[in-house]
């Protein structure tokens, strides 16, 4: 019987190993500069419209075809964003969004968010930064906590 129970214990904590792993791939590393927009695409924008854009195109990179299955998306839309600091060279918000995985089980369950029934996780968020260096935008993933 004590056998079994050091067994079973061993397999979830493979189990659980598997699961951080895989979520690990998935999770953007702090402090990247991942995606970037020349400023003068946003001529007269709005500081929404800024971080609307360029969390847009972090989300659609999720949607192209050679990313992992567990990490594809089939449709994301942003809900809300609220800024936690307006600098002139540096926004920080938190950026309010829905995904809808490929797969239901995907990592993106993994954090915050709301499984629905339609496959949408509803209500995820993330920290974003957006700075200004020279004469373009670089948005860098904070995570889901400051």
């Amino acid at each position: 019987m004590y056998n079994r129970k050091i067994v079973l214990f061993s397999g979830l904590l493979i189990a659980i190993s598997i699961s951080i792993t895989s979520c690990a791939s998935f999770a953007p590393q702090e402090g990247e500069l991942s995606f970037s927009r020349s400023a003068s695409e946003f001529e007269g924008s709005s500081n929404e419209s800024i971080m609307e854009q360029l969390a847009s195109d972090w989300l659609n990179s999720f949607v192209s075809i050679g990313i992992n299955r567990k990490d594809k998306l089939d449709d994301h839309e942003i809900i809300h964003i609220e800024f936690v600091s307006e600098e002139d060279n540096e926004l920080v918000a938190l950026v309010s969004f829905s995904v809808k995985p490929i797969l239901r089980n995907s990592n993106w369950i993994a954090g915050n968010g709301v499984l629905a029934s339609d496959s949408w996780i509803r209500n995820k968020t993330i920290f974003l930064k957006v700075t200004m260096i020279d004469d373009a935008y670089y948005l860098e993933i904070i995570g889901t906590s400051l």
